[in-house]
């Protein structure tokens, strides 16, 4: 299963099973003020810069969605090559 350009399905007891902490913490990260820690990353590679409109840390969540939701069962790459990837509740 991949969560890319932010598009993915999960129940909602999937995101139920997360405290409510955890996602306020993410959006508070990703609309960040262009000052904050997340935008100055001095390891940054060159050209490559964080800012609120286009956040770094944003296409990291989006990937992350998966891990994020507990579905990274090693079983998931056998079950694309049947078109049956996913997690489902």
């Amino acid at each position: 299963m991949v969560a890319f350009r932010g598009q993915f399905l999960v129940s909602k007891q999937r995101i139920l099973q997360k405290p409510l902490s955890i996602y306020k913490y993410i959006y508070e990260i990703i609309t960040a003020h262009n000052t904050h820690w997340i935008h100055t990353d001095p390891r940054a590679p060159p050209g490559f810069y964080s800012k609120p409109e286009q956040p770094v840390f944003g296409y990291v969540v989006e990937r992350a969605w998966t891990i994020i939701f507990n579905c990274t069962g090693l079983d998931l790459a056998d079950r694309c090559a049947q078109k049956k990837c996913g997690c489902y509740d």
